[in-house]
């Protein structure tokens, strides 16, 4: 229950990176509002979310138990520190080699299973992609919009040919960076967190214009950019490792380790970090092999947990994108479809600008009812809208 920002996983921070995680898999992300247009109505698409939900719980318990049952199993003899695995991410492949490598298939079942989830993915997310470029980015241009069924298909599947390519090399890099979960959330959070918070920006805050809402993600993804980069570039890229054991390994297993730290021509040599020739103690104290920092230390930004990078891009853009909005002149409420604002931030922006924007103060400007509007998967009832002033409908 650590209030911190810098300690790297608290209630608090695992709280707020799970209802970013929310919002990038469901609330703002393309493959899965594909799949949710293409249902024939909104309580459909809800019902979605909610089977998505229960099978996320069931998922993430699976990996959580699968954690558990890891360190019940290497508890006293870490694969890591004996040198067996190099990284922390390779602990749950060589857990099943281990232990259950003597049943026949098991293993290439394990493997074809994981691959085929990654695959599956990959796919989607550049099926989402080509769509996105295609009629956001191509289509526009008079050159595209002629194309025929035929050509524009074959446009569409070199797009996703390149966005799968790509994927498969940034993963590549991304396996060299450190512990994979922490680098994809800390690298997609300052990317994606601003991104996002233009969207939340325009549903939510319907006064922010485009000025505003420009200078909001640029000064976001600034900001997050620059805090990525300094971590990882002060060494804190990998997580801090606890001490490990290796009291209970095998003698064999020892022999290999205190042979490879003989054989080694200095201590920088051994990248599989600490050893049994090093005391527990000792191992506490490392703090080069895995990019730790000393807890003595004064903390800066750089140490902020990654648990804060999605979700401090969002406030960052919907703030600053606010303040720049009312300084160089906000949309007027009867200027904003009601079908693209929530209906109850419409309702207070229209309280708002009653309040300190009255048109009754100004001569020849008379209250006109709104007309009720919605978007094509919502009920008509879900946007139900007070007067607006002003005599202009919205466009």
């Amino acid at each position: 229950m650590d209030t911190s920002p810098f300690t790297r996983h608290t209630f608090w921070s695992t709280a707020v990176l799970g209802f970013y995680i929310t919002i990038n898999l469901l609330g703002l992300n393309q493959a899965c509002y594909q799949r949710f247009a293409s249902v024939r109505s909104l309580q459909v698409a809800q019902r979605l979310v909610l089977f998505f939900m229960v099978g996320m719980i069931g998922l993430w318990f699976l990996f959580y138990f699968s954690g558990v049952v890891a360190y019940a199993v290497y508890h006293d003899c870490d694969p890591l520190k004996a040198g067996l695995i190099e990284k922390p991410d390779q602990i749950l492949p060589f857990l099943v080699m281990d232990k259950l490598g003597h049943l026949t298939g098991l293993p290439g079942l394990f493997v074809s299973a994981v691959y085929g989830g990654v695959l599956s993915s990959l796919s989607t997310t550049g099926n989402a992609i080509a769509c996105l470029v295609w009629e956001d980015i191509l289509l526009p241009w008079p050159y595209f919009a002629r194309m025929s069924n035929t050509a524009s298909s074959a446009v569409c599947k070199i797009v996703s040919a390149v966005a799968g390519v790509s994927g498969i090399f940034l993963g590549m890099l991304a396996g060299q960076l450190g512990n994979v979960f922490h680098v994809t959330i800390s690298v997609s959070g300052s990317i994606m967190g601003p991104m996002q918070g233009i969207f939340v920006a325009g549903i939510c805050v319907p006064w922010v214009n485009t000025k505003g809402v420009v200078i909001g993600f640029l000064t976001a993804i600034s900001y997050n950019l620059w805090i990525v980069v300094g971590k990882f570039y002060r060494g804190g890229g990998s997580p801090q490792m606890l001490p490990l054991s290796m009291k209970g390994c095998p003698e064999n297993i020892l022999n290999f380790v205190n042979s490879t730290i003989i054989n080694s021509t200095s201590e920088l040599d051994f990248t599989i970090g600490p050893t049994a020739a090093l005391p527990e103690e000792s191992y506490s104290n490392q703090t080069t092999a895995y990019g730790q920092t000393n807890e003595e230390e004064e903390k800066s930004m750089y140490d902020v947990s990654y648990c804060f990078f999605g979700i401090g891009g969002i406030v960052i853009t919907v703030i600053v994108s606010s303040i720049v909005s009312i300084c160089t002149g906000p949309h007027r409420p009867q200027d904003v479809d009601p079908r693209l604002v929530n209906p109850t931030c419409a309702r207070l922006y229209i309280w708002l600008w009653g309040m300190f924007c009255s048109s009754k103060n100004k001569p020849g400007h008379t209250d006109i009812p709104y007309e009720e509007s919605s978007v094509a998967m919502l009920p008509t009832n879900a946007v139900k809208l007070s007067s607006l002033p002003g005599g202009k409908k919205p466009r």
